[in-house]
């Protein structure tokens, strides 16, 4: 099953993460800074490490209108994002049950998507009718959608 989404980034960066599944993004408005950090075994062997050090980009790419990338459910990555930023993102199928997620201290965080969350980490990341409404008015003015 493919997914296709309109992803759109407030300013802001976003931890070293992986996910779910393998996709492809193209930038349609805005840019970002995007880090790649290897594969998830390579991360977690030097987050798990007991000489731990921050991690430490292999790859830093500025991703602007009009690029374009793939990245398989392996690589672990982040962004920074300017606001308004939007992307069209083709998410493939689901290859996995868990993603890696960073924490702020540099912890490790498995997340395993909506069926393994409990209520309130859902309706933390849900967007209200009025938020959507919001993004959808600044998708017209930007020209990306024509309704």
């Amino acid at each position: 099953m493919l997914r296709i989404r309109l992803h759109r980034f407030d300013q802001g960066t976003h931890f070293p993460h992986s996910h779910r599944w393998p996709f492809h993004t193209r930038i349609l408005k805005g840019r970002y800074v995007h880090r790649l950090y290897g594969p998830e075994t390579y991360v977690r062997a030097q987050l798990e490490s007991e000489h731990r050090k921050p991690l430490v980009p292999s790859t830093i790419r500025t991703e602007d209108e009009g690029s374009s990338y793939a990245i398989d459910q392996h690589m672990v990555h982040s962004v920074t994002s300017a606001t308004d930023t939007f992307s069209l993102v083709i998410q493939g199928p689901r290859l996995k049950d868990q993603s890696l997620r960073t924490a702020q201290d540099g912890s490790i965080i498995w997340k395993g998507g909506r069926a393994t969350e409990g209520k309130a980490a859902v309706e933390q990341v849900e967007m209200s009718r009025d938020r959507l409404l919001q993004v959808r008015e600044l998708a017209l003015r930007s020209g990306l959608i024509d309704r």
